[in-house]
């Protein structure tokens, strides 16, 4: 007989087999497949799967409502890499490349986990959602699913944090915009002639800066987490003797809570753009991952993972954002926690197996003893 260790590495391994690069359809559709052949013989569990724009997704439950109580949620599908990434190899306690990390790893102890809880037939209301664009930028996957569903309370996402003893509670939002600006153009000898709509752009980011980004907290600070403002590109002129007429440029706003929500991000944004004289174009927009670590459930969540790692854990933050944002977004409290793991998206990604059994338990734990009258 197998361990429960040896199981969840072998069932990694599969996972990570599969090249499940988000722009391959028919390897999305194979590993979804995988998900579903691995649960068909649990009586209790019920299955369903989407496809939103030949992106498939699935669900698996051990109720048929529409009210959850705890949701585990994450991605089967990888950034591009060769065929030689994906062979799953294990060394020293580590399974290497890519997925292995980010993010196999999470989703086979989801996978093991739903199979178990699914046979116990518990009284809490649990499902796992498994999708397939996250690196894509997820508006096929968890956003539709959203859409759908009336109400998950509690989110596990093995994703974010990593060492494992770091729980993720809040992402930064992300906001991109292009913003275009028009002047008068003259001869770069008789500038009193004209008028430079670069100097118009750049008049428009400063402000913005000024007013969303705050210095002291992002470049002074250990934890330099706060609300970043860069100009990335911009694209102006045809020669270099005339001022230019017209100026564009792509801005990358990501912000935190000290700036409530996206939508107020945008109200100062659009403000600066009518005093500056500009027009801007929304490319992406995504609400911030926030939830807060006084909720009595977190404090248990946090408590059992204490239990099982230490007392050296505790609740984080991260820069970057993940699908988890679209649950937080929609009101429900989100948790991000996952196996150890080194060089996402890299060549040598990495996880650890000796933090498996740590996370199953974890989430094993916080789930049998959810109530919602706590």
């Amino acid at each position: 007989m197998f361990s429960m260790k040896k199981k969840l590495i072998k069932l990694t391994q599969d996972l990570v087999k599969i090249k499940s690069i988000s722009s391959r359809i028919e390897e999305l559709n194979q590993i979804i497949d995988f998900v579903s052949d691995y649960f068909s013989d649990s009586h209790w569990l019920t299955i369903k799967q989407f496809i939103f724009n030949n992106k498939p997704s699935i669900i698996i439950s051990n109720h048929d409502w529409l009210e959850n109580d705890v949701v585990m949620s994450w991605h089967l599908d990888v950034v591009p890499a060769g065929d030689d990434q994906f062979l799953g190899i294990l060394a020293e306690n580590k399974i290497f490349w890519r997925g292995a990390g980010d993010m196999k790893s999470g989703v086979a102890i989801m996978m093991y986990l739903m199979k178990e809880l699914g046979d116990m037939k518990i009284s809490q209301k649990v499902s796992l959602i498994l999708t397939t664009d996250e690196e894509i930028w997820w508006f096929d996957g968890t956003e539709q699913l959203i859409k759908m569903w009336y109400r998950w309370d509690y989110i596990l996402i093995p994703d974010s944090g990593t060492p494992i003893n770091e729980i993720i509670l809040k992402e930064k939002g992300i906001l991109w915009l292009t913003v275009s600006a028009v002047w008068i153009a003259c001869h770069s000898s008789r500038p009193r002639e004209g008028k430079n709509a670069i100097e118009k752009i750049l008049t428009f980011y400063h402000k913005i800066k000024k007013l969303l980004q705050n210095d002291d907290k992002l470049f002074q600070t250990e934890n330099h987490r706060s609300t970043s403002v860069n100009l990335n590109v911009i694209e102006w002129g045809t020669a270099l003797n005339t001022l230019p007429a017209a100026a564009q440029a792509k801005i990358d706003i990501r912000f935190t809570e000290e700036h409530k929500n996206l939508n107020h991000v945008k109200k100062i944004v659009e403000k600066v753009a009518i005093e500056c004289e500009c027009e801007i174009i929304w490319s992406l927009e995504a609400e911030m991952l926030f939830t807060d670590e006084n909720d009595p459930q977190l404090q248990k969540y946090l408590q059992i993972s204490k239990e099982i790692l230490g007392d050296y854990c505790f609740f984080s933050q991260e820069h970057w954002g993940s699908d988890g944002r679209f649950f937080s977004e929609a009101g429900w409290k989100v948790i991000l926690q996952k196996p150890t793991s080194w060089n996402t998206h890299g060549q040598e990604e990495r996880v650890d197996t000796n933090d498996f059994e740590k996370l199953y338990s974890i989430y094993k734990n916080f789930i049998l003893n959810y109530s919602r009258s706590n």
